[in-house]
């Protein structure tokens, strides 16, 4: 159950992510003292295509990474609104391939991608009906990489402030890794993924990150 605070800030976010979109990064750079898109280019290494779904784009930092390292990207987000900030936002010479539309109901072809990534996705990430999709739209012995959470490490009081500023937002506290990640491994596990935790310290921070896949005779959907 959340509080009164967590619930105006969960309203806060609804419009952060559409009418708000535009404020996006100036908020999430604030409440991660700037390590926003370090955290996000922590999935960078674990990529590597050729073909390549994010879930949830957002402002589209991620995708610019994955065009320098000369990724065939296309990336699918509920909010218009992103959707035409990450189109703002690319620094490639070429359009980014990007729908607006649901992950629940993914409009892709069977076994069409060969990875496919998901940087601090909403509660959508572990629920069935995605993660079908998920299965339905990789190739047989495709990649999931997941980044669901982070969080800041220091006894200093500006790091202490921001990690709470960070837990309101929907982040867990520093207390609960070990909880969070088997709950995560669990989830994919059961969904069918073979899946491997990472723990990366960056900073005054850790970033939990899932390296998933599917089996080579997976042939969902």
């Amino acid at each position: 159950m959340h509080t009164p605070l967590q619930n105006i800030v969960h309203i806060f976010l609804s419009y952060l992510y559409t009418q708000l979109a535009w404020l996006y990064d100036i908020v999430a750079s604030s409440v991660s003292l700037g390590m926003w898109r370090h955290w996000i280019a922590c999935a960078l290494p674990y990529l590597d295509g050729p073909v390549t779904l994010e879930l949830g784009h957002g402002p589209g930092h991620l995708q610019n990474l994955l065009f320098e390292k000369g990724i065939s990207y296309f990336g699918i987000d509920l909010s218009r609104q992103m959707g035409l900030l990450a189109r703002k936002n690319t620094t490639a010479a070429i359009t980014p391939i990007l729908t607006t539309g649901d992950v629940h109901k993914l409009p892709y072809k069977c076994h069409t991608f060969h990875e496919i990534v998901c940087t601090f996705p909403t509660n959508y990430i572990t629920e069935d009906q995605v993660l079908r999709e998920i299965h339905r739209v990789l190739i047989p012995g495709g990649k999931l990489v997941i980044l669901p959470m982070a969080w800041i490490k220091s006894t200093k009081s500006i790091y202490r402030l921001a990690a709470w500023l960070f837990s309101i937002t929907g982040q867990a506290p520093e207390h609960a890794q070990k909880k969070v990640t088997k709950y995560f491994t669990q989830m994919l596990t059961e969904a069918g993924f073979i899946c491997q935790p990472h723990m990366i310290e960056i900073q005054n921070s850790l970033v939990l990150l899932f390296q998933c896949y599917t089996t080579p005779e997976d042939n969902l959907g």
